[in-house]
């Protein structure tokens, strides 16, 4: 058992078995599906500042090496998970462009 913060977190070891592994599957791709869907939203919106664009691009790497991460760990190919994450920094990057002054020729 482990203190972090204000949470206790306890670590159990368990095989990982195909029923286990759909589950963690599953659980992850509605994870990274709600978070995907809600940050294209603020930034297609048009609502946001550099700092919160930046915000979402910098999470859209971090959701691409954590499905790196999990694509090994559970040997499954998540290439439609990370084109949803690639989608969503390609809309970070473009709301980013579309606050740059129009620059003078």
């Amino acid at each position: 058992m482990e203190a972090i913060g204000a949470a206790t977190v306890v670590t159990a070891r368990a095989e990982l078995t195909p029923t286990l592994a759909n589950a963690v599957l599953d659980s992850f791709q509605e994870e990274v599906n709600k978070e995907v869907e809600e940050m294209l939203e603020k930034l297609t919106g048009g609502a946001l500042d550099e700092e919160g664009i930046e915000r979402r691009k910098e999470r859209s790497e971090e959701i691409l090496t954590k499905i790196d991460v999990y694509e090994q760990a559970l040997n499954e190919d998540l290439a439609g998970l990370r084109r949803i994450a690639n989608l969503c920094k390609q809309a970070a990057i473009t709301a980013a462009l579309k606050q740059m002054p129009a620059m003078a020729l």
